[in-house]
């Protein structure tokens, strides 16, 4: 299975390299809610409730890579870090406290490369577009976050897959600064296709709804066009009427 991934990976990137050409390289950093959908037996879901949708931040860099005039491709590689919220019980041997409840944040970090076509078209300044792609997103981290037992999940967190893959979406808009320098926004949605857990009869996958802003330096500037006068011998130049 590793294999068949890692040739679709390889094939498209190299569809990257027909007919194209760098025209921006740029960071971006933002903000994102994320969780993790829990599927047992293949037929039912968890309750979602149990996986609530947890804040945090990713950053990276990005370029632009053109197939046409109103289409490129947006290579990105970027760390994420995606956690969510769970709530559980704490029994407590008091007859005024019997159970309490407590928030579990576990969160894994990951290294993430974005493949995605870029659908843009340009109105003055402002180039609004859509995409659309694969993410390809490598565990590098787990961390657990809870007030009373810090070790709750640690044997669960190792039976994690390394590689994962998800498809990723979104709209966005450029503004130009200058001649240079280009800022951006976007909102985007990422969504597992492969699970990164899977394991007798529980399987998962995440989700993360995305924010955010870049600045891009274009390496390809479009200056003014110099207007064409013909000269005036050109064979077209028809000779004026006298009256």
């Amino acid at each position: 299975m590793t294999r068949k991934y890692t040739l679709l990976f390889l094939s498209l990137l190299f569809m990257t390299h027909l007919s194209a050409q760098i025209t921006g390289l740029g960071i971006r950093a933002g903000g994102h809610f994320s969780r993790q959908y829990f599927d047992v037996n293949s037929t039912s879901r968890l309750d979602d409730a149990l996986q609530d949708l947890a804040p945090d931040f990713q950053f990276g860099l990005f370029t632009n890579i053109q197939m046409s005039e109103y289409t490129d491709i947006v290579p990105a590689f970027s760390y994420i870090r995606k956690p969510y919220l769970e709530n559980y019980f704490v029994f407590e041997d008091t007859a005024k406290d019997f159970k309490v409840e407590q928030k579990l944040v576990p969160r894994w970090d990951y290294l993430s490369f974005d493949l995605p076509f870029r659908f843009h078209k340009k109105n003055e300044n402002t180039l609004m577009y859509m995409f659309l792609g694969l993410r390809f997103d490598y565990l590098i981290n787990t961390k657990e976050i809870v007030v009373q037992d810090s070790s709750l999940y640690d044997s669960f967190y190792k039976d994690f897959k390394k590689f994962s893959i998800g498809y990723i979406a979104g709209l966005g808009a450029e503004y130009t600064l200058n001649e240079n320098w280009n800022i951006l926004i976007e909102f985007s949605y990422n969504r597992d296709i492969t699970n990164i857990y899977s394991k007798e009869n529980l399987r998962i996958k995440a989700e993360v709804m995305a924010l955010t802003i870049g600045l891009k330096f274009k390496t390809v500037k479009q200056g003014r066009v110099t207007p064409y006068y013909p000269d005036p011998d050109d064979d077209y130049y028809e000779e004026e009427e006298e009256y």
